[in-house]
């Protein structure tokens, strides 16, 4: 592989890579690649701001929510000086509410 085409890791865990294009899955040939400007995307829910991928991870049930937000949160602090606590709850709170309208046996809750 020739050198200008390897991307420098600048943080990993057991799904998720960071890079210096951005955020990207372990997973071989994965389409689920974030930019660094994808990365700062907002997207409107209840008339709060909430980041636009961590919206679309929380509806994926193979992803690790806490893996993917420990990258997410490294990858902002990279590139953008920190994610906005703010609007990251409020996107955590988004998922919480969808998880509590779901039966329990499709969140994983024992009976």
């Amino acid at each position: 592989m020739c050198k200008r085409n390897r991307k420098k890791i600048l943080f990993q865990n057991a799904q998720w890579v960071v890079t210096s294009r951005g955020l990207r899955a372990k997973i071989p040939n994965s389409y689920w690649k974030f930019s660094r400007i994808e990365l700062r995307q907002l997207r409107i829910v209840d008339g709060a701001p909430c980041y636009e991928s961590v919206l679309l991870a929380t509806t994926k049930e193979w992803i690790c929510l806490w893996l993917f937000v420990e990258a997410f949160e490294v990858a902002l602090s990279i590139f953008n000086g920190g994610a906005n606590e703010t609007i990251l709850a409020n996107s955590m709170n988004v998922y919480r509410r969808s998880k509590t309208r779901q039966p329990a046996q499709q969140v994983g809750v024992l009976s």
